[in-house]
């Protein structure tokens, strides 16, 4: 990136004739496509945009949590001075944690006692604001659910990464 910004105040600042014509109209290109991407960034979108994330896994898949960790390590990793929270039913050893570089001070685990706690937690850990990314894992969930939790990630102003198993 820096080369094309060097290449396109070389072409536009200079009278020089080292520049050639093809580095100037490449230069162009590149500084066209700036100013679109800045055009484009800065207007409001028109289509609803997703904090959720839903991943569907089998029920039978016996490394769940091994598949999960790698994204705990990197959100746990990545914080702004937010936790990360893990709300499921499924505990997870601790040195399997460290093992994948997970973060604990950044990281809060709460479990709940049935799937309706599960959901009311979740939507409370999204909304509340104090959490960059909520990981829960769920049996089912319903469309409504899904849009409620996504409502709470909203406010919240943090990521949901939601797990569904299925058969």
């Amino acid at each position: 990136m820096q080369i094309y910004d060097q290449l396109s105040l070389l072409s536009s600042n200079t009278t020089n004739s080292r520049v050639s014509p093809i580095h100037s109209a490449f230069a162009k290109n590149i500084q066209k496509k700036q100013n679109l991407k800045n055009k484009t960034a800065s207007k409001p979108s028109s289509h609803c945009r997703s904090h959720i994330t839903e991943l569907v896994i089998s029920k039978f898949c016996s490394n769940l949590e091994q598949m999960l960790l790698p994204m705990l390590s990197f959100q746990t990793q990545s914080n702004n001075n937010r936790w990360v929270t893990w709300v499921s039913n499924n505990t997870i050893d601790k040195n399997l944690l460290l093992d994948f570089g997970v973060e604990l001070d950044f990281l809060r685990m709460i479990y709940p006692k049935n799937q309706t706690d599960l959901f009311s937690l979740t939507s409370k850990a999204l909304s509340t604001g104090n959490s960059q990314c909520v990981v829960s894992i769920f049996d089912s969930i319903t469309e409504q659910q899904r849009i409620e939790l996504n409502k709470a990630a909203e406010l919240g102003q943090c990521t949901g990464i939601l797990v569904t198993l299925r058969n």
